[in-house]
């Protein structure tokens, strides 16, 4: 039961850290192919991309998740204490997973809402921006048909 299991909490966040590693480096040269290959090659690129990120994402959610599980196990011996003594440990168990929710919740979603989510809007104006500048540029200097000015037109 003691040790480094598959599931425990050490193995997790090594193991998140890995995917959380390789996925940035694969991403990385995704990106750099995309910016250079044609406009299905590219969305494709973007897709795998976007794959690559939920991974990343439930890579993590697995990580904290053992982490909660595992202060919860640790707090077990205390629950059954109490329940020796007639007090409900469900609800303490509950209320400690509950709490710890509320808590990462708090640190996280404020500063990924003033870190990601705001690069994210950015970028995305960017790409909106450049992609139309560039079908305009396009749109403008592609002839639809080439006349020879030379030759009269019958």
């Amino acid at each position: 039961e003691h040790g480094y299991g598959i599931n425990c909490p050490s193995i997790r966040a090594v193991l998140t850290m890995l995917v959380s590693i390789s996925g940035f480096a694969i991403i990385w040269i995704f990106d750099r192919l995309s910016d250079m290959a044609s406009l299905s090659v590219e969305k494709a690129l973007r897709s795998i991309i976007k794959s690559i990120g939920v991974l990343v994402g439930f890579s993590w959610e697995q990580a904290f998740a053992a982490g909660v599980e595992d202060i919860v196990e640790s707090l077990e011996p205390a629950a059954e204490h109490a329940s020796a003594q007639g007090h409900r440990t469900h609800w303490m168990l509950f209320f400690v997973k509950t709490g710890m929710a509320f808590g990462l919740s708090v640190v996280v979603v404020p500063a990924w809402r003033m870190y990601i989510l705001r690069s994210v809007l950015r970028l995305r104006k960017d790409y909106e921006a450049h992609s139309t500048a560039s079908r305009v540029r396009k749109s403008e200097h592609t002839p639809i048909l080439e006349l020879d000015s030379s030759r009269p037109v019958a």
